[in-house]
C-alpha cells in the first residue's frame, strides 16, 4: 500500500517533538495522526494507576456493577467515579511535572467481572487492572503471567519492547527470599515440572493438585501439599502454579518479578501488545497467534490485523535509542487498522526499530500541558468501549492507567 503524507502542524521543545499528519490512504481515505518523538536522556516514560474519585465498600460496588450485568445498561457517571477509572487529563492534573499523557493498554472492565471478583482472597482485582506485568518504582503489582510483549523503562530512563512472560524470569518471595522457577505453561500431564495455569489458553478452569495461586502479586489460596481433591479455579486476572516442589508458603506472602537477562534494574514495566513492527520487519498474522492478546482485548482486536479501522495507539523506538508513541484518529476521519498502523508509523518515521500497540478506541488519548491547562490533542472514537468505560464521541475516555512523559 502507497502512503503519502502531510505534516499539518509541528512543535519542539527541548528534546520533545510533537507532529501532526493527514495520511492518504487507498480509495481516498483520509487518516490523521499524532507523532510525539522523545529522548529519553531528558525525559522518562512512567505509567500511572488510575484511583477511585470516591470510595465505596467492595460490596455496595458489586452490586452497582451487578445490576448494570442485568439490566445491560451502560455505566453510569455515578458508578464510574466509583471505580478505579480515570481519564489522561484527571491523572496529569495529580502529576504537576508531567508534559504529555497517553493512554495505556488494555485493563480489566466490567464484562471482566465475576463475583469471584469480590471474594475476600481477590476483593482487591476488579476494575482497572492492568493485564499482565505492571511494575511502578521497582515494585510489582501484577506479574508477566500471559506471553506478550512488555514496554520496559529502567533506571537510566532507556525503554526496551520486548516479550516477556513468566518463563523468562523467577518470582522471588520479598519476606523469605523464595525463588519461584516456572518450567511451563499449561502443559497439564507434566506433574514433575512446575507450571503456570491461567485463563485464555488454558484447556482447563480448575486445577486439582495446584500449589498455590497469585492475584495482583500476592498469594490468595495455598495448597501446600498438593494433592487432595480440593479445586482452585483459575481467576481471571491471576495464575495458578502446580509444582511436584513444596515452598511452605502462606496467603498473603508477596512476590517480586526477576528477569533472567536483564543487565540494568527494571524501574517502570507494563504488559501490552501485539507487536506491530520486530526489529524493523512488519510481524505477520502467524506471529500473533504466539501473542496473548486475543481472549482479553475487545472486538477491534482479531487475528485478522486488517480488520476494524478505529482510533489507535502504539509506541516505537528508533534506531538511535530514542521512543515515541503515534496516535491515530478514529471518527470523523477513517481510523487505521492495525496493519495500517504499522505501515503509517514506518512510513512517517522511517529510522523506527520496534513497534507495539498500546490501545484504541475510545481509550486513544493524548493530551499536553499548556501552562496550568490539560488540552486533548486527539479525537477519542471507536465502538469497542464506548459505553463501558467511554463518554461521548470525541471525549476522553475513563481508562485503567496512562502513561505520562516528564522531564527528568
Amino acid at each position: 500500500m502507497a502512503l503519502t503524507s502531510k505534516l499539518i502542524s509541528e512543535l519542539t521543545e527541548s528534546d520533545l517533538k510533537y507532529q501532526k499528519f493527514n495520511v492518504f490512504l487507498d480509495k481516498g481515505d483520509v487518516a490523521q495522526v499524532h507523532i510525539l518523538l522523545v529522548n529519553p536522556q531528558e525525559y522518562v516514560v512512567s505509567p500511572v494507576r488510575s484511583k477511585p474519585t470516591k470510595r465505596i465498600s467492595n460490596k455496595r460496588l458489586y452490586e452497582f456493577v451487578n445490576n448494570k450485568h442485568s439490566t445491560g445498561e451502560r455505566l453510569s457517571e455515578k458508578l464510574k467515579q466509583f471505580l478505579p477509572l480515570q481519564k489522561v487529563s484527571r491523572v496529569m492534573s495529580k502529576n504537576s511535572d508531567c508534559v504529555y499523557g497517553i493512554n495505556g493498554s488494555f485493563f480489566m472492565y466490567y464484562e471482566d467481572l465475576k463475583t469471584e471478583y469480590f471474594t475476600p482472597c481477590a476483593k482487591k482485582s476488579f476494575y482497572g487492572d492492568p493485564i499482565g506485568w505492571f511494575r511502578k518504582d521497582g515494585i510489582d503489582y501484577s506479574f508477566p503471567y500471559l506471553h506478550r510483549k512488555a514496554l520496559i523503562v529502567y533506571e537510566d530512563g532507556s525503554i526496551d519492547l520486548k516479550h516477556v512472560s513468566l518463563l523468562d524470569g523467577k518470582l522471588k518471595d520479598t519476606n523469605r527470599n523464595k525463588i519461584i522457577e516456572i518450567d511451563h505453561n499449561h502443559t497439564r500431564d507434566n506433574l514433575s515440572k512446575t507450571v503456570c495455569f491461567y485463563k485464555g489458553r488454558s484447556a482447563v478452569t480448575n486445577i486439582i493438585k495446584y500449589r498455590f495461586s497469585i492475584v495482583g502479586n500476592s498469594i490468595t489460596s495455598v495448597n501446600e501439599k498438593g494433592v487432595g481433591n480440593k479445586k482452585i479455579k483459575i481467576p481471571n486476572n491471576g495464575f495458578v502454579v502446580s509444582s511436584p516442589k513444596s515452598y511452605n508458603l502462606k496467603v498473603g506472602d508477596k512476590f517480586e518479578f526477576i528477569l533472567n537477562d536483564s543487565t540494568k534494574k527494571v524501574r517502570h514495566a507494563v504488559s501490552t501488545g501485539p507487536t506491530l513492527i520486530n526489529n524493523q520487519e512488519f510481524e505477520t498474522n502467524e506471529v500473533w497467534e504466539k501473542e496473548d492478546f486475543i481472549d482479553l482485548a475487545p472486538k477491534t482486536l482479531t487475528k485478522d490485523i486488517n480488520k476494524y479501522p478505529c482510533a489507535r495507539t502504539a509506541i516505537f523506538t528508533l534506531t538511535d535509542n530514542n521512543f515515541g508513541f503515534i496516535v491515530a484518529e478514529g471518527a470523523p476521519t477513517s481510523g487505521l487498522t492495525l496493519r495500517q498502523l504499522a505501515l503509517v508509523s514506518k512510513s512517517i518515521v522511517p529510522e523506527l526499530n520496534n513497534c507495539v500497540y498500546l490501545d484504541g478506541g475510545g481509550c486513544s488519548t493524548i493530551c499536553k500541558r499548556e501552562g496550568r491547562t490539560i488540552n486533548l490533542l486527539n479525537f477519542p472514537s471507536g465502538v469497542s468501549n464506548q459505553g463501558i468505560v467511554g463518554t461521548r464521541l470525541g471525549n476522553e475516555s475513563y481508562i485503567g492507567y496512562s502513561l505520562l512523559v516528564s522531564k527528568k
